[in-house]
């Protein structure tokens, strides 16, 4: 039972899958990833699985004890994303000094359980824990990332000019023409007054005396 085991997990390993590391320099290097996965500790067997143990009780997950001690489970427990997740350890010996192990996780679905593959993060979390030296020496081996220019700050764009109002054109006022006017003709001149001429006053007859 044990042997079908440990095959089904190195099978599991050695399928290519998407894998996702917590650092980001190993996550982008695939060489860096396969390290990873591959990494053998240089424990005890019994001691890699007690480790592996005390890093996800303090997680909060609960173990759920298995009659071979290098096999173990844990119950479902909501994760920071609202997930529902459970482990399943398996801890390959390969010697009394010498161990690998794989951290299986599954989530749940609505209610259905679907396997989610190996997870690197807790492998990662793992040996940066318990071989501090290797998990330094993949990152260095790792191709430096790019750095991340700061965004630029972009000017706010300045208001967009609006065109110019155009002139209204002038509003076309019809102007009645005035009523055409005759010319006055000048006044006809009148002729002066015949001024009159004085008649002679009549000469007295002088009486005759008588004698």
């Amino acid at each position: 039972m044990r042997a079908a085991i440990v095959a089904t997990v190195l099978a599991a390993a050695a399928t290519p899958r998407p894998r996702v590391v917590a650092d980001p320099a190993v996550a982008k290097d695939p060489a860096s990833v396969l390290k990873v996965e591959a990494h053998r500790y240089d424990s005890a067997p019994m001691e890699l699985a007690a480790t592996a143990r005390s890093m996800l009780q303090e997680k909060g997950f609960v173990i759920q004890e298995q009659a071979d001690p290098l096999f173990f489970e844990t119950d479902w427990k909501t994760d920071r994303k609202g997930q529902k997740v459970r482990y399943r350890i398996e801890v390959v010996a390969f010697s009394t000094a010498a161990s690998r192990i794989v951290f299986h996780k599954f989530i749940d679905d609505r209610g259905t359980t679907k396997d989610a593959g190996t997870d690197l993060d807790a492998e990662w979390a793992l040996m940066s824990k318990i071989d501090p030296a290797a998990a330094k020496q993949i990152k260095a081996d790792a191709p430096a990332l790019p750095a991340t220019p700061a965004p630029r700050r972009t000017a706010a764009p300045l208001a967009t000019a609006l065109p110019a109002a155009t002139a209204a054109p002038a509003a076309v006022v019809e102007v009645e023409p005035a009523p055409t006017v005759a010319p006055t003709p000048p006044p006809t001149p009148v002729p002066p007054r015949a001024t009159p001429t004085p008649k002679p006053k009549a000469t007295p007859k002088l009486k005759k005396k008588s004698r």
